[in-house]
């Protein structure tokens, strides 16, 4: 009687470890929230102009979404998971860095190449301002060719700050 007892509770506690080791991956809806957080992060950094050349601040997003989803869902992540999370967070912070150059282009882009002229001087600002993708004649052509690159650069910026969180939770 005991014996059997104690099997069905060994099989019991075998079963919840198991539910416990599946339930170790992030879903889509767990990482969602997180990733919109960090999306914005990267957005603002990547869609305000000059801003947007420190491309070194943008595995940031990645980072804090990776965060996010470890803190708010008490989840052992992985690193594959962390990249995921990252990239996923750097395609929204894409979308929302070329929404936000979009606006900035259209109704604040003649104010801020003059303020940067004044800054830096006209040669400079010149190539300050198309590095960072402010285009005051903006184009159907710039504007598939910068939310292009916004996106594929955010993605992979995103992805090395999710790696990076795990890395730096595995020490």
């Amino acid at each position: 009687m005991a014996t059997k007892d104690m099997i069905e509770r060994f099989e019991t506690v075998i079963e919840a470890e198991t539910l416990i080791k599946q339930d170790d991956r992030v879903s889509f809806f767990e990482m969602l929230t997180p990733a919109l957080v960090g999306g914005i992060i990267i957005g603002i950094i990547a869609g305000i102009p000059v801003l947007s050349l420190l491309i070194f601040l943008y595995p940031i997003g990645g980072y804090v979404a990776a965060g996010l989803v470890k803190e708010y869902y008490e989840k052992k992540i992985s690193a594959k998971d962390a990249v995921k999370i990252g990239a996923f967070t750097g395609i929204i912070g894409g979308f929302f860095a070329s929404l936000l150059l979009l606006i900035i282009s259209i109704f604040f882009a003649n104010e801020i190449i003059i303020v940067v002229r004044e800054i830096v001087g006209t040669t400079n600002a010149t190539m300050l301002l198309t590095l960072s993708g402010l285009d005051p004649q903006v184009s159907l052509y710039t504007l598939r060719l910068r939310f292009s690159v916004n996106v594929a650069l955010c993605a992979i910026l995103g992805a090395i700050g999710g790696l990076i969180f795990a890395i730096r939770r595995k020490k």
